[in-house]
């Protein structure tokens, strides 16, 4: 990989924001308590990560399904209207044999003129 993950990385942040807040320099005296209890901290903001990571992979899968049933659902219904014909046969047919959306106007001018 190209980066990999520096240790306690939050904790620089800290003694850089200290430092420019306070108009410091170097460690502040109650840094060791942070120093303590950071690995706590650190696997807290690691289950809060991977538990919304997760929701939100949830939520998208639950969103993608309903869709496709959504879909599906159109699709039947598109099915039974046509009465059983196929969406690309509407009209004559497909390329070449004059189908299109003019096709049924054709069709109905093309008896008239044999009657």
């Amino acid at each position: 990989p190209c980066c990999t993950p520096v240790p306690s990385a939050g904790l620089v942040l800290i003694v850089t924001a200290y430092n420019t807040v306070f108009s410091a320099s170097g460690i502040p005296p109650t840094f060791s308590y942070l120093l303590a209890v950071d690995w706590l901290l650190d696997r807290l903001r690691t289950t809060l990560n991977v538990t919304g990571d997760a929701a939100v992979a949830r939520l998208v899968a639950h969103y993608e399904a309903a869709e496709a049933a959504s879909a599906r659902e159109r699709r039947a219904r598109c099915g039974r209207e046509l009465g059983g014909m196929e969406a690309g046969r509407i009209g004559g047919g497909g390329a070449g044999s004059g189908g299109g959306p003019l096709a049924p106007a054709r069709d109905q001018e093309a008896r008239s003129d044999l009657e």
